[in-house]
């Protein structure tokens, strides 16, 4: 009967975003941003996203602040990669949703 009965369930809606991601991924001011395997569409949902941002910046140089890495369930897995970037160092700090397919793992360093 219970398989019955979820059959007849009508299906979720779809679950609206609406804090910016820039304010959920904690994106300041200078910061050095590095993103890693990044949905097609992440850029154009980066409203607010600060001008002075630095992407560009030498490979002795840190992203000082931020390194991103978005994930896409099907694909890499929060088991995945949280265990990856904790083995090099890294402290994973946040964990927000892009959409309904993304998901983002924010990685800091470690503060000293």
């Amino acid at each position: 009967m219970i398989g019955v009965l979820t059959h007849l369930r009508p299906p979720m809606p779809e679950k609206k975003y609406d804090t910016p991601l820039v304010k959920k991924l904690g994106i300041k001011p200078g910061h050095r941003l590095l993103i890693v395997n990044e949905p097609d569409d992440f850029r154009a949902k980066l409203i607010g996203l600060p001008d002075d941002i630095i992407e560009d910046f030498e490979d002795n140089e840190l992203a000082d602040v931020i390194v991103w890495f978005t994930i896409e369930a099907a694909d890499v897995t929060f088991e995945v990669v949280q265990p990856t970037g904790l083995a090099t160092g890294l402290v994973d700090n946040k964990v927000c949703a892009i959409d309904s397919t993304w998901t983002g793992l924010r990685f800091v360093f470690r503060k000293k």
